[in-house]
């Protein structure tokens, strides 16, 4: 009786040893992870209707599922249907209004940076797609209004201009463009750009530039692209941001916006 309790408990504590031995393999002698696949080889797995996140090279592309509205007028992501012009509110009676559709956007192309040090701090460079047809490429940053010393200020109006109709007494005011404070700098391979800080609020700051389909090739074929933040306490920061898959990411996203405004 002895001798079996004996071995019962050496074989629990060999068990034992072998589990907690194979949680606690030296790093050194664990096997290394697959190597993520390559960018092109993620970029042609993704199929149009793809809904979900995607990382391809350092770049997440991020694809929504798109809710079609009709009888709505259309913001950017959702198509025009028929707009009733001159009827009395909820009843479907006026001139009817048939307006050209605007290609829906189901995906955008981001990557996000945070502050070790100080999670509270981000910044969040976000390609997408803006406008009729293909579409314009815009380069949108959301950052963290703290990085931001000296953001944009609203100017009070200065004038008023007639409404739609020109003899209706009633008159609205012109909002002036803001008065731009800082911008960001994208050290490029082929030179830096400026992308003004469009808007801020007390969370966060918004800063956009549209890139120009002649100059969207070189844009993103570079192989630098370093985004300097504004000057603060008389240091300037500088993250250095990987442009693996970034071309790929890019095309991948208006090859699903073409396969949507299909669908």
């Amino acid at each position: 009786m002895k001798n079996f309790l004996f071995g019962a408990v050496f074989a629990l504590v060999i068990a034992g040893a072998v589990v907690a031995g194979i949680y606690y393999i030296p790093p050194l002698l664990r096997p290394a992870p697959p190597p993520p696949p390559p960018p092109s080889q993620v970029a042609q797995s993704i199929k149009p209707g793809f809904v979900g996140k995607r990382l391809i090279g350092g770049w997440l592309l991020a694809c929504h599922r798109i809710r079609r509205i009709p009888n709505r007028v259309a913001v950017e992501g959702v198509t025009y249907g028929t707009r009733i012009i001159g009827g009395s509110p909820g009843e479907a009676s006026g001139s009817v209004i048939h307006e050209a559709p605007i290609p829906m956007r189901p995906c955008r192309v981001l990557v996000s940076l945070r502050d070790p040090h100080d999670p509270d701090e981000f910044v969040n460079p976000m390609f997408v797609l803006f406008g009729p047809g293909k579409g314009v490429l815009n380069l949108a940053i959301h950052l963290s209004s703290d990085l931001v010393p000296n953001p944009p200020k609203p100017q009070l109006a200065s004038g008023v201009i007639p409404g739609r109709n020109a003899s209706s007494p009633t008159m609205r005011q012109a909002p002036p463009p803001p008065v731009l404070g800082d911008s960001l700098e994208l050290q490029l391979s082929s030179g830096n750009v400026k992308i003004p800080v469009r808007t801020c609020t007390a969370e966060f700051c918004l800063a956009i530039r549209s890139i120009l389909p002649g100059e969207e090739k070189e844009f993103l074929s570079s192989k630098k692209f370093v985004l300097v933040l504004p000057t603060q306490k008389g240091k300037r920061i500088a993250l250095n941001i990987s442009a693996d898959g970034l071309a790929l990411a890019v095309a991948t996203m208006r090859r699903m916006a073409a396969a949507a405004a299909k669908s």
